[in-house]
Parts: C-alpha cells; sequence; structure tokens
C-alpha cells in the first residue's frame, strides 16, 4: 500500500478543530464554518490555497475544471514556488502562452505531477473526474515516488485510488470513478492530505473501484486506444460533438451469460435486436464496465446470427461476443455488441403447459410483458411463470 509523505514545512500547521466552530468568522459568505467543507475551507484560505470569488463566495457545489484543480493542487504542493515564472516547457496544444493557468500547468509538468491526453492535449476547461484528481493529488504529495506501471491488467488509476484510501482522504460523496469533482470535495482532498487528517470519514478503495475479483473497470474520456481492459482491447475511440461524451469500442473474445430481451417485434424501438442484461458475475470479471454506466448491451440484426432467439421473447441465455462498443452519450444511445456464437439460450415459459413442463407456477392474472405487433397496434401478454429457490 501506497503511503503520503506530507513535505516538511509545506504549509503552516493548523488544523481547526470542530469544537467552536461556530464562533469563527466567515471566510467565505456561502459556507459556514461548521458545514461540511467548513474545516478545510478555512485551512486551505489560512495558507493561502484558495481565495474567494469577486462576490465572496467559494461555491462548494460547482464543478471543477482540470485547469483549476491543477492550480489549487501545485498551489498546495509548491507554496510560493507556484507563483514564480516557469520556464519549463509546456509542449500542450490546447494551452496558449496567455492563458492564465499556463505557469500552473508549467510547474505542475516539471514537477511530474500531471500529465496530458495522448493527442498532446491538456484539455484545461474539460470538468475534472474523482479518477483524474486522485491522479493528480497522489503524484503531487509523493513527487519524487516512481510509479510503477500498473499490470496489464490493471486499470491504471488503481494505484492512486488506493493511495487516496490508505490516506482516508476519499470523501464519502464519491461513488464511482468517473464521477466529476465539486470545489467543496477538491478542498476537502487537498486539506486531507496536507493536514495529515486521517481520522475523517472515507471510502475505502474497493468501494470505489468496486474490485468484484478483478471487475475491468474503464473511465470514457481517461481510456486510450490499445488499452487492455479485462479480457478486451479498446480499438477505437471516438469523442462526440458534445463535452465528455465518447463512443469506445473493445475487441476480443468474452462469454457472458445474463438475462436477454428479445426486441424484434417492438417496432418503433432502438436497437431491433437481442438485449442482454443482468449479466452473472462471471461475465462482469471479464467484460469492460463503467461504473456511472448500465452493463446492458444489444446484439442488432445486423451483428450475428439471431436465429437461435424467439422474436418477441425473454430468458437467460451465454453468449460469445467478438466486439463491444459502449458509449455515453445519453438515454437514447444503446451499447452494442457482435455476436461470435451461442452457446445456449433457455426461453421463459409463455404458456401455462412450456411452464408446467418446466416444474414452474403458472400465475395467468399477471402481465408478464407489452409487445408492439407487426400492425402496429398494442397487444398485452399475460401470464408469469414462477420457479421455487
Amino acid at each position: 500500500m501506497i503511503l503520503f509523505s506530507i513535505l516538511s514545512g509545506l504549509l503552516f500547521p493548523l488544523v481547526v478543530q470542530a469544537q467552536g466552530c461556530d464562533s469563527l468568522p466567515y471566510r467565505f459568505l456561502d459556507v459556514s464554518p461548521c458545514s461540511t467543507y467548513g474545516e478545510a475551507l478555512e485551512y486551505l484560505k489560512g495558507a493561502q490555497v484558495i481565495s474567494r470569488y469577486g462576490d465572496g463566495t467559494f461555491r462548494p457545489q460547482a464543478k471543477v475544471n482540470r485547469a483549476e484543480f491543477v492550480k489549487i493542487v501545485t498551489i498546495a504542493t509548491l507554496g510560493n514556488d507556484a507563483l514564480a515564472p516557469c520556464n519549463g516547457d509546456v509542449s500542450f496544444s490546447d494551452v496558449p502562452r496567455e492563458a492564465w493557468y499556463r505557469p500552473y500547468v508549467c510547474h505542475a509538468t516539471s514537477s511530474r505531477i500531471i500529465e496530458g491526453y495522448p493527442d498532446g492535449t491538456f484539455k484545461p476547461e474539460r470538468t475534472i473526474s474523482f479518477v483524474e484528481a486522485a491522479a493528480v493529488i497522489a503524484r503531487s504529495a509523493v513527487i519524487r515516488k516512481q510509479w510503477d506501471k500498473p499490470a496489464a491488467t490493471e486499470p491504471w488509476y488503481t494505484a492512486y485510488v488506493e493511495s487516496l484510501a490508505s490516506a482516508n482522504a476519499i470523501p464519502t460523496t464519491f461513488t464511482f470513478l468517473d464521477q466529476q469533482v465539486t470545489r467543496g470535495e477538491m478542498a476537502e482532498m487537498t486539506y486531507r492530505i496536507l493536514a495529515d487528517r486521517t481520522d475523517k470519514p472515507s471510502r475505502a478503495s474497493t468501494e470505489v473501484l468496486a474490485k468484484q475479483q478483478g471487475s475491468p473497470l474503464f473511465v470514457f474520456h481517461a481510456v486510450n486506444e490499445g488499452d487492455r481492459v479485462g479480457e478486451m482491447t479498446v480499438t477505437k475511440v471516438e469523442p462526440w460533438p458534445m463535452p465528455d461524451r465518447f463512443k469506445v469500442t473493445f475487441s476480443g473474445q468474452i462469454r457472458v451469460r445474463g438475462r436477454y430481451t428479445d426486441l424484434r417485434l417492438d417496432f418503433g424501438m432502438n436497437p431491433e435486436g437481442v438485449c442482454f442484461s443482468d449479466v452473472d458475475a462471471d461475465s462482469l470479471r471479464v467484460l469492460p464496465q463503467a461504473l456511472d454506466h448500465t452493463n446492458t448491451f444489444c446484439v442488432g440484426s445486423t451483428g450475428g446470427d439471431l436465429r437461435a432467439f424467439t422474436k418477441g421473447s425473454t430468458g437467460e441465455a451465454e453468449v460469445t461476443i467478438s466486439r463491444l462498443t459502449r458509449s455515453n452519450v445519453g438515454a437514447e444511445a444503446w451499447d452494442e455488441a457482435a455476436l461470435a456464437s451461442v452457446h445456449s439460450v433457455l426461453k421463459d415459459p409463455e404458456t401455462e403447459a412450456e411452464c408446467d413442463a418446466r416444474g414452474g407456477v403458472w400465475d395467468g392474472q399477471a402481465e408478464r410483458t407489452r409487445r408492439v405487433t407487426y400492425e402496429g397496434t398494442t397487444q398485452f401478454i399475460w401470464g408469469v411463470c414462477t420457479f421455487s429457490q
């Protein structure tokens, strides 16, 4: 486990005690000293790491972009040196020479606190995600450490998240890797590291990584072509013309078992194919997934041979897929897969006779599903078959 070491004499050793916070003056008009982030803001403001907006507020619930985050962490780490001219090279194509944040980016790059994207950009205006923030803070707190290159099956961010967890520096407001960071959360994480506050409630690394015996997780805007995610490889990353929205394609044959729904009778639905959900634990260990994203994927009419599935049916199936495309564009977008082979299909009983043959109990008064028929009319299907455990 990697432990943080705070540079000696970096900041004054002020730790605001919770007792008597109601007698403290307001450092910011919109943040009480007794509020969730009051202690952190009192510390960081006194250390001249953060400042007020022109209207005297801090805006703790506002999202923070990569440029703002790097400024705060660089000042917290380097102190007055972060304000001095930087003679280092800034090679990011999207960091103009006149940009207000360029000196901080320069210092952070020279100190190996930050890295850019494979395309040579820094993306300063992009809202920073938790996993990116974890990497920046971890590198800043242990500048002299040589971070080991992660194993091929281990995501690049694992060591950084585990480092923050070991210092109790993951606020409980974080629940998934791609979560956007607020200004209040930025202040809280920075304060915990600088003040060595290991006594505050924190997420365990396993909670955020959700590592179920090695579940392969990825972050949409941090994954790169050639990355190995579980048992598949990233072959294409396509940005959409919307902020922080991507389409990521994985290749490699994996076996998946789960519930399916055949939508080929549901005209008007998109896609018109077979969709898989509620995949089992073994499948989750090999299926690329993002924590803030559904694990559902669909095989369209051009994605493989669907003759093993009965149109309009539901049930359980085990298949091998050779390609998976995930996107976080929106609710209207479906994750798509290419079907390599079908190993088994167990259709849910649709009649009382089928239910009896499977040893189930038939309830003819329960609504099972709803279809749109070829004629466009709505048809309600009644009857549910249940099985004892």
